[in-house]
């Protein structure tokens, strides 16, 4: 397949579309067969991400549950997120969350747009972006990003956040992914389900 050539991209060839189609129903196959053996655990959730990096053509991402305060305000939880620590300090962040996941609460940002609306939200230039929050010193510098929500019908359940492909992003990106994003969408559903209906039981 042709470098950061997505299905409804430029210059694409039948090949490119064969090729593409055939990496589709593999992650799709992997993910289910993978939470079948061992639902949503912390290999399930890195597999997703990976998979999710790979076909976009990214360099870094994050996927986790959507969470909701008591007073009905979203949150985020990261329950898979690409390492890419640049400190000390940042290792040890990184490692102290990797198991729990991180959670990110602040609604005015990029991310947060995703959280608040449930809308797919692109940047093409995230440090100039009037809705970026800014980033930890010494982070490497976003050069793309795109939020992508997970729903269960119209409940936001989980996100995708994806940064740095070579060559930007578009919304065509969330329709070539769909498929994928179906699935994931649909595991994060079986499994919140799973988990309140044994939570049921103890009660």
């Amino acid at each position: 397949m042709s470098s950061n050539a997505y299905p409804s991209g430029p210059g694409r060839t039948a090949e490119d579309e064969r090729d593409w189609l055939l990496s589709v129903l593999r992650v799709q196959a992997d993910l289910q067969d993978l939470y079948i053996r061992h639902g949503a655990d912390r290999s399930w959730w890195d597999a997703a991400l990976r998979s999710l990096i790979a076909l976009s053509g990214s360099a870094f991402g994050f996927l986790g549950r959507v969470y909701r305060d008591p007073d009905d305000r979203p949150f985020l939880q990261t329950l898979a997120i690409t390492d890419i620590a640049w400190n000390e300090w940042s290792r040890q962040l990184f490692d102290e969350y990797a198991v729990d996941g991180l959670k990110f609460r602040k609604l005015d940002s990029l991310f947060g747009i995703t959280l608040a609306t449930g809308d797919v939200v692109v940047s093409d230039d995230p440090a100039r972006d009037p809705r970026r929050c800014g980033l930890p010193p010494g982070h490497p510098p976003l050069t793309g990003y795109i939020g992508l929500p997970l729903k269960d019908g119209e409940t936001l359940i989980g996100m995708l956040g994806l940064a740095n492909c070579p060559g930007g992003y578009s919304l065509a990106l969330e329709e070539d992914l769909r498929p994928v994003l179906s699935v994931v969408g649909q595991m994060i559903a079986r499994d919140i389900a799973e988990r309140r209906a044994a939570e049921a039981v103890e009660t």
